[in-house]
């Protein structure tokens, strides 16, 4: 195919009969089968669309030390690896964002599910005073994940909301997370992992490992820190009409959150 995603639409079908001539069948037919492309170059990062999330299978580590534009708020449907729990990295990220009232990420959008990623000796950094949220690895996951490791991974960004790993999830089960070393410094909605979680009634966290972390989130001005915390911002239920998902096996430790706020 020449984009790569879950399923197709077959609107007709064509072939030729036994007489030469060419025969169109007029059909409405979902076909549901997975493409994937592969990924595991820098220049293959570099071709993602930023605009239509396909399917992609991480093949290799991609070591990103000493690129100096590497692309970003590229999208996925899926960003998974061929199987089991192989993992593959991306590493030696250093991203500076330097314009003001722009979503700052290096992943925009998660459509469905990403999995078997390490994230590894990364550094976002905002230091502008305009107002905008964002900066994280992921600004917005609405799939499941599962088995992502963050190693040594800093998001600085003083004067913003919405900071962490992965901006804002609206997504469903979350598996066997592993964050080492992680600093994170935002205003409102701070936490190492998701800033802020909208769950749904059927979602399910478990086996999230923290260690080492950071938070540092403090007023600016006449702007109240608040939402600040180890592995999530927050938590809302807004799908649940009253019901709680199910959160098991998450474990902090050595860890810091300073924040003067609420």
């Amino acid at each position: 195919p020449e984009l790569f995603f879950d399923s197709y639409r077959l609107s007709s079908l064509s072939y030729i009969d036994e007489y030469g001539e060419e025969i169109t069948i007029e059909r409405n037919i979902k076909l549901d089968a997975i493409f994937y492309k592969t990924l595991s170059t820098y220049d293959d990062w570099q071709k993602v669309s930023s605009t239509v999330a396909e399917n992609y299978l991480l093949i290799n580590n991609i070591d990103f030390k000493d690129k100096a534009k590497v692309k970003t708020n590229v999208m996925f449907n899926r960003l998974e690896t061929p199987g089991g729990n192989l993992e593959y990295s991306l590493s030696n990220i250093n991203l500076e964002f330097a314009t003001a009232g722009h979503y700052h990420a290096l992943i925009q959008k998660v459509s469905t599910a990403i999995s078997n990623i390490k994230f590894e000796n990364i550094t976002l950094t905002d230091q502008t005073n305009g107002q905008h949220n964002n900066v994280n690895l992921i600004m917005y996951n609405y799939g499941s994940v599962n088995n992502l490791t963050f190693n040594n991974v800093t998001s600085d960004a003083p004067n913003k909301y919405y900071v962490g790993a992965i901006g804002t999830h609206y997504g469903y089960t979350i598996n066997d997370i592993e964050l080492n070393n992680v600093t994170v410094n935002g205003l409102k909605y701070v936490g190492s992992f998701i800033a802020y979680a909208d769950n749904k009634v059927d979602d399910n966290y478990k086996n999230i490992v923290a260690k080492n972390i950071t938070i540092n989130s403090y007023n600016v001005g006449n702007v109240i820190s608040e939402s600040v915390g180890g592995i999530f911002g927050q938590f809302r239920n807004s799908f649940n009409h009253g019901e709680k998902p199910v959160y098991t096996d998450f474990h902090i430790s050595d860890s810091n959150i300073n924040s003067n706020g609420r």
